[in-house]
């Protein structure tokens, strides 16, 4: 791994690794299938049931060559399983893969939080816009109310003579 570039976080053993996995962070994890304690695959099946280490790529490397251990590596979430000894050309391009496909997901997260965010500004901003509406036409109404009750009055004044003291109580709203 250091060969093609990486540093590594380097466990013994099955729950070493998963500890490693909890407290640091990790882009890609390289296992073996037999490991003291947790075997590659229970850690597997950890790292699939544990949200935040679930996106993390998983490489098997084993010297095992049976089928049924590496198809359980793989229906248990392994990106990939490398014989042992591991061509270093091989492991390069499957690391790699696996490292691009964690930056795009990690940027699809991202993007998510920020479309999410933005989306409750939005909410926010709707919701101001239809509380200044509403104040809009309310106050709209009040408005031609009154020059409605006023052209009313004018109109009383013009064709009638004097106004009784009832019709003005109603036109100005007394």
């Amino acid at each position: 791994v250091v060969s093609v570039g990486h540093a590594p976080a380097l466990a013994e053993d099955g729950a070493s690794a998963m500890s490693c996995l909890r407290e640091n962070t990790i882009d890609a994890v390289l296992i073996d299938v037999l490991l003291p304690g947790l075997s590659g695959h229970d850690v597997l099946a950890h790292m699939s049931a544990d949200d935040a280490l679930r996106a993390i790529p998983v490489l098997v490397v084993s010297a095992e060559d049976d089928s049924k251990i590496v198809i359980r590596a793989i229906e248990g979430g392994a990106a990939a399983y490398l014989s042992k000894p591991v061509d270093s050309n091989l492991l390069k391009a499957h690391l790699g893969a696996c490292l691009a496909k964690k930056r795009r997901r990690d940027r699809e997260r991202e993007e998510h939080a920020e479309l999410i965010t933005s989306n409750e500004g939005l909410k926010c901003t709707e919701q101001a816009q239809e509380e200044l509406t509403k104040m809009i036409v309310h106050d709209l109404n009040n408005a031609l109310t009154n020059i409605l009750g006023y052209a009313e009055l004018a109109l009383d004044l013009s064709t009638r003579g004097p106004i009784p003291e009832a019709s003005l109580h109603k036109y100005l709203g007394i």
